[in-house]
């Protein structure tokens, strides 16, 4: 309730339809990752992100937690989920490392991040979808509301402050004119996985 859009735990693994593959899920609601069974269940990584840790649009064993996986020969927990931005990211692995035993048992953390995490983080929702987010002065936690598209003070105060920012949102790379908005709150979805967004001007 807290994160907003999270993978359905189960008590067994399970195929979920999603980009028109397969993708199983495990009891804890993280993409399983082939191959994990075969090895011990300590020490681990533990691998978190958007779609690009999931593995949007591939199977389970083409994520890059799984090449990861086989290459150093050591489980991987597959803690990705589509259109998480940065919040939801530390949100859920502070979450996930409130029990000592995974603290203990876990040598290395991975943030998986792309520049559209961060463009999440100053949103109330994402891929249609509400979530929680942070605003400033004073620093204040508010967890998922209504599905409406919002500029948060987060983002007020990154356009304000941040060169970076400001150039990423109203860049024109790799978008074509036609699917520009108008509506800085509007946005479009492009191949099934990846958000257009005009930044204010």
């Amino acid at each position: 309730k807290e994160l907003g859009l999270v993978l359905k735990p189960t008590l067994e693994t399970r195929g979920v339809k999603l980009y028109g593959l397969t993708t199983h899920v495990d009891g804890e609601g993280h993409r399983v990752t082939p191959g994990a069974e075969n090895l011990p269940k300590f020490p681990k990584i533990f691998y978190t992100g958007d779609s690009f840790a999931f593995g949007g649009e591939v199977e389970d064993d083409e994520t890059i937690p799984f090449f990861l996986q086989h290459n150093l020969e050591l489980r991987i927990v597959n803690a990705g989920v589509p259109c998480w931005g940065f919040d939801q990211i530390y949100l859920a692995t502070k979450k996930y490392f409130q029990d000592e035993e995974k603290v203990r048992n876990t040598n290395l953390v991975i943030f998986s991040l792309i520049p559209d995490d961060i463009i999440r983080a100053g949103r109330d929702s994402a891929c249609y979808i509400p979530k929680p987010y942070f605003t400033l002065d004073p620093f204040t936690f508010h967890p998922p509301k209504k599905q409406t598209f919002v500029y948060t003070e987060v983002n007020r105060f990154m356009r304000k402050h941040s060169l970076f920012w400001r150039e990423y949102l109203s860049s024109p790379i790799s978008r074509p004119k036609e699917l520009m908005m108008t509506d800085p709150g509007e946005i479009a979805t492009i191949s099934g996985s990846f958000l257009i967004q005009k930044a204010l001007v």
